[in-house]
Order: C-alpha cells, then sequence, then structure tokens
C-alpha cells in the first residue's frame, strides 16, 4: 500500500465554506438530539473481523466548552513509553475488561488517563465500531460531554505514564481549511485508493483512527460539514492530477 498524495484540503473537495458555531446552537436540546439521530445512520467505515478472537475496546469522544465558550473536542498526546501508538494524538479509551460494557469501558479509561469522573460526563451514544488495521479488534466511540464548564486542559490531572499532554480543538479549527485534510492512499500498483482524514493543528498532527473517528463525529455534529471521506472499498480512479 502506498500514499501518493498527501493533506489534500477537504475543502476543495467539500466545496463549501466553514462557518461559526456558537455554544447555544451545537449544545441545544434539539441539536443533541439531531446529532444522536444522525449518529445512529452512519455507516462502519471499517468493520472488524467477526470471530470469537475479535477483541473489543472503546474510546470517549469529549466534547467540552472551553474558557471562551467555545464547543471543543478533547484529545490526548500518549507518552513516548508506550508501546504501541506512542507520541500520537489519541481519545481516551482502551481494552474492554470482562464483564464490562462499551460505555463502562470508555468511562473506566476516561477516569484512569484523564481523573474525569463517569458523573460529569453525559453519554450521547456511540458510533459504528472500526476495525483496526489487522481486523482483530472492533473499537466502538462513544461521545460524551464534560458537564463541567469551563473545562481547562492546565488542571487535567493526567496520568503522566500514559499522557504526555491535553488539548482541546475548537468546532471552529476542526473547520478550518488550513487545518482539515486528507490523505490519499494508493493500494498495489493500481490506481485503486481510498482517503483519511489528517488534521494538521500545529503542533498536533492528529491521524490514523482518531482522525477518522472525529470526522464521523463531526459529520453528525456540525450543520455544514459533509461527510467527504471515501470508505476503504478501492475505488478505481485515473492517474494522480497535481492540485
Amino acid at each position: 500500500m502506498k500514499w501518493w498524495s498527501t493533506t489534500r484540503k477537504w475543502t476543495k473537495c467539500l466545496g463549501q465554506e466553514f462557518g461559526t458555531y456558537s455554544k447555544a446552537q451545537l449544545l441545544s436540546p434539539e441539536h443533541k438530539q439531531a446529532t444522536i439521530e444522525k449518529m445512529r445512520k452512519l455507516r462502519p467505515f471499517r468493520l472488524a473481523l467477526t470471530g470469537k478472537e475479535t477483541k473489543q475496546a472503546s474510546v470517549l469522544v469529549p466534547l467540552c466548552v472551553d474558557e471562551h465558550e467555545k464547543v471543543c473536542l478533547l484529545f490526548n498526546k500518549r507518552t513516548g513509553k508506550m508501546n504501541s501508538h506512542s507520541n500520537e494524538v489519541s481519545f481516551p479509551g482502551g481494552k474492554a475488561e470482562n464483564g464490562e460494557t462499551i460505555i463502562e469501558t470508555a468511562l473506566r479509561e476516561t477516569e484512569e488517563e484523564l481523573s474525569i469522573k463517569s458523573k460529569d460526563i453525559e453519554i450521547w451514544g456511540t458510533l459504528p465500531a472500526l476495525g483496526n488495521k489487522t481486523g482483530d479488534m472492533a473499537v466502538t466511540p462513544v461521545i460524551g460531554r464534560l458537564l463541567k464548564e469551563p473545562f481547562l486542559p492546565a488542571k487535567v490531572d493526567f496520568c503522566k505514564g500514559e499522557v504526555h499532554e491535553v488539548f482541546l480543538m475548537s468546532m471552529d479549527d476542526l473547520q478550518d481549511p488550513k487545518v482539515t485534510r486528507f490523505t490519499q492512499f494508493r493500494v498495489g500498483n493500481a490506481f485503486r485508493s481510498y482517503s483519511l482524514p489528517v488534521y494538521d493543528a500545529h503542533p498536533h498532527r492528529i491521524w490514523g483512527l482518531t482522525a477518522i473517528i472525529a470526522h464521523q463525529f463531526l459529520s453528525s455534529f456540525l450543520p455544514q460539514h459533509q461527510h467527504a471521506m471515501r470508505y476503504q472499498r478501492p475505488l478505481n480512479l485515473e492517474s494522480p492530477k497535481s492540485d
């Protein structure tokens, strides 16, 4: 598998300008319900293998309000000491333990990583589970609103052994044409490809499963956000063209 064009702007694909969204608009009961309904209709981006060996995991996608009254998503940057995905941006989460529900896993992992208690999180629902690269794990994103406002990353008592940094990205930032991009991958020698979202938010680069999850949530949450991501069923394309 090879990539042939990185970080192309979504806005060329979307053909739509990004907007500014208020807290009152995005967190109203009506918009919350509309978001939940859209989430239920999303199709999985990449399925996990089915069978006894498929492991279950979940992440919390934390929705919060910052000190400037902007609605944001919270992200972690993992430490360089982790055995997997070290120094990468992620959502809090991990593998399910015996007897846990997917939501219980996401809440437990969030408290372990960020010391945010389940009573301070309002669960909205889940997105379709995604398979990891090898297909032996199904990761379910759980959407949860952090109830304490404003949310201040500097005051988060995070687990130093797992988390290097906690940061926020506002909805405006996540729609900014300078930030929202995608990477095109080519499969083999044929011009068959798929695209994955990337958020170039210097100094943080959000990619992989975390970017896919963020993109799928935004497609339900933001009124002007269109689902431009190509799913991982290879497409027949003409030879790459320069922008």
